[in-house]
């Protein structure tokens, strides 16, 4: 009898874990000295399940109770939480400034051995695949008249390469005699920005840091940032332009990974950039970006990418924001080529609409403003490949 009363007791046990019922989990990542927010935190519960927090530090995520939850922003000390502790708001450290710390190893041989390391990884990992999730907003003088979300597929080595799209939606509001609008279809290209290149500089490009031949056009200089709780040491390496660099230049930081010399995280912004309009017009833009990197499968792989750019035509003060995150090797259905020469909006006019897709999809967390647009885009039926 004793046997199967433990049977009975096993089997309900069993069933609990099996059925347990997944939780709802919101909330915001801030830095606990400063509390502002950290958009791009890194919130994990598998390989499979995660999702990064938007730009006001918020995310939402699926999780059993019993779940931990990694919270990781580079630069800061990660965390970890069961979900049904997680509270309201999440605080994150950031790593200690070494200053005593000597530099034991040449800024010349860090770089050296960060560009060895790409360039062996590249060799073998270049065609790897997975699939991206990217939101657009653009906004006219405070108002959002653009809104583009997309799934796509591309190489992830380093940065997205060679896009596809999966599926996709687009809505802007219409012009009338009374308001006009700036368009900007075609922002995605911003966010495949990548620290290196093999390849040396050549007229139009932007000039990145560790280009072939872009050594002499930087004042290069490194802080080394510690967790010796973790026994984790980074390296924050900035570089900035000559003042004579008169061609688009990125002036930023890259954050390396001491022990094993892969990049973290590359930010920064944009110099002496511009945009072109249909007429040939050109404008001076800012622009600023944070690339994050995963090596879950082994080689510096894109993670999350975020741009901001701001620019001025007409009057208009033009504002866009683009986030994309790479959801992995998850299935969708169907892709077709964007090419070399694409406006990503067309490409999504041809893809048919699909309402459960979308509500199924968010991935990302919307603010409030990009919550209020889709529901009034859907609502009457803004969003091009959208059916009456």
């Amino acid at each position: 009898m004793k046997k199967i009363i433990i049977s009975f007791i096993l089997l309900g046990l069993f069933s609990i874990s099996l059925f347990a019922q997944e939780v709802t989990i919101q909330a915001k990542v801030i830095d606990v000295e400063t509390h502002r927010a950290l958009p791009n935190a890194t919130i994990s519960v598998s390989p499979e399940k995660s999702t990064i927090a938007n730009a006001d530090g918020e995310f939402v995520i699926e999780a059993e109770p019993q779940e931990m939850l990694t919270i990781s922003y580079v630069g800061y000390k990660p965390v970890s939480i069961k979900a049904e502790r997680v509270g309201a708001v999440i605080q994150l450290s950031p790593y200690a400034i070494e200053l005593s710390e000597v530099k034991v190893l040449p800024l010349k041989t860090i770089l050296e051995k960060v560009v060895s390391t790409l360039k062996a990884e590249t060799a073998i990992y270049k065609k790897q695949e997975s699939n991206f999730y990217y939101r657009q907003t653009t906004q006219n003088n405070g108002e959002c008249s653009e809104y583009i979300e997309a799934f796509l597929n591309g190489f992830s080595e380093v940065a997205l390469r060679q896009p596809s799209i999966i599926n996709g939606r687009y809505g802007e509001l219409k012009q009338t005699d009374t308001k006009k609008y700036s368009y900007v279809g075609n922002y995605l290209s911003g966010t495949c920005i990548s620290p290196y290149t093999s390849k040396k500089i050549r007229k139009k490009w932007v000039i990145v840091p560790m280009m072939a031949n872009s050594g002499n056009l930087y004042q290069v200089d490194y802080d080394i940032l510690s967790d010796k709780a973790q026994d984790k040491v980074l390296y924050k390496i900035v570089f900035t332009p000559h003042a004579k660099v008169k061609a688009p230049i990125v002036r930023g930081v890259i954050y390396v990974d001491a022990d094993t010399y892969r990049i973290q995280k590359y930010e920064g912004e944009i110099l002496n950039y511009y945009i072109i309009d249909k007429q040939g017009k050109h404008y001076d833009m800012k622009e600023s970006f944070s690339v994050t990197y995963t090596y879950r499968r082994g080689f510096t792989e894109v993670q999350s990418v975020s741009t901001k750019g701001a620019y001025s035509k007409k009057g208009i003060s033009v504002n866009i924001n683009s986030t994309l995150v790479n959801v992995g090797l998850k299935y969708y259905e169907g892709k077709k080529k964007l090419g070399a020469s694409y406006i990503l909006k067309n490409k999504i006019s041809s893809v048919d609409y699909n309402a459960k897709f979308w509500n199924d999809n968010t991935i990302i967390k919307r603010t409030p403003m990009e919550e209020q647009v889709v529901k009034m885009f859907e609502k009457d039926n803004v969003f091009s490949n959208m059916t009456e």
